[in-house]
This record gives C-alpha cells, structure tokens and sequence, in this order.
C-alpha cells in the first residue's frame, strides 16, 4: 500500500511512480448572489412548471445558452445563481458552454424553476433552456464547447498555416488572410463565450452586445470584400475594387463608432448590418453563378464559400428549430467552412505562383531561338 505524503510537486521522489500536485484545500465551493441591480436589467422572466405530479425528487440539471449580453438567474425555492456566458468564474463547473445549476427538489414539490435574462439584442436571437437528468444535460453541454473551441483551433491553425505560405511567397494576400482570421477569432471568442474561459481574457464584461456588434462590423468589412473575389467579381469587374475599398474602409469606420452607440442605435445597426450582409451574399450568389455560367471555374470556391451562409438564411426564413437551439455553433461552422474555402483559394494562388516561378526561372535558362540551355545554365551545371 502507498501513502501519499504531502511533498513538492517539482521536485517527485526517486521510485515513486506516480505525482500529486496541489494539495488539500478548505476554501467552500463559490457561490455567487444575484445582486439587485442585474435583476433589475432582466426583463425577460421564463418559470418552468414542475410536472402534474411534482417532481420526482431526483436532481434536475436546467442550462441556459445564447445569452450573449448580460446574466442569467436560476431560482428555486431559496437558492439562486447568477452566472455570465463571458466569465466562467461565474458559472457552476459542471456547466462550460452555457450557465446551469443542478436542483434537488423534494419528491411531489411544485415550486417552479425561475430563469430570468436581459432581453436581446435581436428579438429573433431567444435563448435556449434545456432541462433534463444531469448528467445528459452536461455532455451536451460538453459537446457545444467542444465545437465552439474547435472551430477557433481550426481559425488558429489556418492563420498559422498562412503565414508559413507568406515566409515562402512574400505575398501579401497571406497575410490579409491572417487577419481575416484573426478577427474571426475574436468574433467567434465573444459570440460562443470563450472570452471569458476559463478566465476573462477579453475586456467584454457587461459590453458584449458592443463587442459583438462591433467585431460584426469588422468581419462583415473583410468577408464581403473576399466573398466577391472568390465568386469572380474582381475578374469580371476589375474597377469594382474601388467600390470594395469603400465597403472595407465604411464598416471598419462604424466597427469603431460602435464604443459611443446607445443600446436603441446598437439594435438598429446591428439589424442594418444583417441586411446589408444578406444584401452582399445575394449579390455574390449571382456574381458567382454568372462567372460559372461564363466558364469560370475558379467561381466554385465563393460558390461553396456562400453555400452554409445559404443554408443558415433558409432555416431562420422557416423557424427552423434546430438554428434557435445550436444558433452559435451553427455560425461558427459556417465561418469555419468560409475560411476553409479562402484558404483553398489561397493555396490555389501558390500553387499559380509556383508554376509561373519554374517557368520564368526556364525562360532564363533557355535560348529562345534554339530552345536549348543557355550559357547561365550551362555555367551552374559546371
């Protein structure tokens, strides 16, 4: 039998095949009050009815996302939490995607459970509850983390992998695409809540509708401006750039005016820039389409960049349920695959990059009259 005696966990015993880090704490599990004035921001109160014959008795797990502004209050009886989807130090650890408790409430009790949040941004925009055993409850809980953060992973790992293509190429397009992702990473850090885990390492706090809405504002400047190369609107029509110059620069300037903005003119701009998004998808789709129709073939890559954003628009045209209880993952898919596709394109570009270098570097090696090697080839072979 071995016994574990407290020791240092940098410095583990010779023949001891195991090593305990940490040590045994007194500190209570935390416990975080409602204060008055978060209650007094939730307009939106939701009371969820314990069945016909009460509760069973057994533990209830509720959990609550797509609250990307403010906290959440769940009640019952006497016990009460607040948590923020962008600080995990608010939330119970059981919970990472979303912020739940778990209630036991006595067998036959009907007192409800009480959730109460601030009231959106967009009036489409409706949390999601799910009530349920604890323990399915948190694995899909686990799995909407586990999606929100793979998407960013695969951001991260696309914008690393670019800047290699710019150490080999030098163009810059490489690194406007760092960029791009870069942004789409901090979209995508504050829109699932990973700003706030399991630290708050973005200043959002009770500013995420601006941080929100100004980071749209960004991405939108960068992902129209790529949506209508890809489609082919920069070969068919190459003074259009002007008009791309002018988009880019007009949202990156209402991106910055988003700090000064009032809730009311935050929730019209950030309706006028969901129009003007489905505006610029529109417009891309018939670009692309005329471009493929021409003979274009390149136009498949903003086809297939468009096509998720198509999908997503169909589904909130038609209710679809599925799109209000996964509304963020099923936006971080979508840039993920937009990014996916740009990356293609680029790669596509190295690879035209590549074959125009071995064959200027063949024309400077060859006699054109004769098509045999040149005297500068002749003297590296010697």
């Amino acid at each position: 039998m071995l016994c574990a005696w407290p020791t240092r966990a940098d410095a583990p015993r010779a023949g001891v095949d195991y090593l305990l880090l940490g040590q045994a704490t007194s500190e209570p599990t935390p416990q975080r009050a409602c204060a008055p004035g978060v209650l007094a921001r939730h307009q939106d109160v939701l009371s969820i009815a314990a069945p016909a014959q009460g509760w069973s008795g057994e533990p209830q797990a509720v959990d609550v996302f797509g609250v990307l502004s403010g906290e959440v209050r769940i009640s019952h009886g006497q016990r009460q939490v607040c948590g923020s989807m962008h600080d995990a130090r608010t939330r119970d650890s059981r919970f990472r995607a979303g912020v739940g408790m778990v209630v036991v409430p006595k067998a036959g009790d009907r007192e409800p459970i009480v959730v109460s949040w601030a009231r959106p941004l967009k009036a489409r925009w409706v949390p999601t509850l799910q009530l349920g055993a604890p323990s399915p409850v948190q694995q899909n809980d686990t799995a909407r983390l586990l999606v929100r953060a793979a998407c960013i992973a695969v951001a991260i790992a696309l914008a690393l992998s670019a800047l290699m293509g710019f150490a080999t190429t030098r163009d810059r397009l490489f690194l406007l695409y760092v960029v791009v992702c870069l942004v789409f990473v901090l979209w995508q850090a504050v829109l699932g809540g990973l700003s706030g885990y399991p630290e708050p390492w973005l200043p959002v706090h009770d500013r995420a509708s601006w941080w929100l809405v100004g980071l749209t504002a960004f991405s939108e400047a960068l992902l129209l401006p790529i949506l209508w190369r890809l489609n082919g609107g920069d070969r068919r029509w190459p003074r259009s750039r002007a008009w791309q110059h002018a988009v880019l620069w007009g949202l990156v300037a209402v991106g910055c005016s988003v700090p000064w903005l009032g809730m009311p003119a935050l929730g019209t701009l950030a309706a006028a820039l969901e129009t003007l998004y489905l505006l610029g998808c529109v417009l891309c789709l018939g670009v692309g389409v005329w471009a493929l129709w021409r003979g274009d073939a390149q136009a498949l890559a903003g086809l297939g960049a468009l096509l998720p954003w198509w999908i997503l628009v169909v589904a909130e045209a038609v209710g679809a349920r599925w799109l209000i209880a996964y509304r963020i993952e099923a936006l971080q898919v979508a840039t993920t695959w937009f990014l996916m596709m740009a990356a293609f394109a680029l790669n596509l570009r190295l690879g035209r990059l590549r074959q125009q270098r071995d064959e200027m570097r063949q024309l400077a090696d060859t006699d054109m009259l004769t098509g045999l090697p040149n005297r500068r080839a002749g003297l590296r072979l010697l």
